[in-house]
């Protein structure tokens, strides 16, 4: 062996397949054992069943549509972008919303007094900069609620 000559790791080979069988066998075959005549129903059903889970309902699609119509319009006219982008955050976590508002006195319970003026800023800091997210949030919150979920609650 020549001294000059780099050595050349060895490397145990990771299966007993060659590369001809490797570049052979197409991407979307499915592996599969051969003799096996319901592997293949239960591959489409299985990938029937991945597929609808997947698919968004018309809600969904409904949703995503305001939203993007919604980010556009925040770079427009930040009040309207705003209060689109808050309707839809109401109409999602309404339900949390309302918890919120009729236990706001609970979560902060056992502060000091300096910890309630630094919230209190901090909420009326970010009502100025950014008040469509607020106020469209509650307003739909409270519409959604009233409409269905005041049986409910009586």
């Amino acid at each position: 062996m020549n001294p000059n000559e780099p050595k050349k790791p060895s490397v145990p080979p990771r299966s007993n397949r060659s590369e001809s069988d490797f570049f052979s066998k197409k991407g979307n075959e499915p592996r599969v054992p051969p003799g096996n005549p319901n592997s293949e129903e239960r591959n489409a059903k299985r990938l029937d069943t991945l597929y609808g889970h997947g698919t968004p309902t018309q809600e969904q699609i409904i949703v995503y549509i305001i939203l993007v119509i919604g980010l556009i319009a925040v770079f427009i006219n930040p009040l309207v972008g705003g209060l689109i982008i808050g309707a839809v955050v109401g109409y999602h976590f309404s339900s949390d919303i309302i918890y919120f508002l009729r236990n706001v006195g609970k979560l902060f319970n056992n502060y000091d007094p300096l910890s309630y003026i630094i919230i209190a800023a901090l909420l009326i800091g970010v009502f100025v900069v950014a008040p469509g997210f607020f106020i469209g949030a509650v307003i739909v919150a409270l519409i959604k609620h009233i409409l269905f979920y005041s049986n409910e609650t009586a």
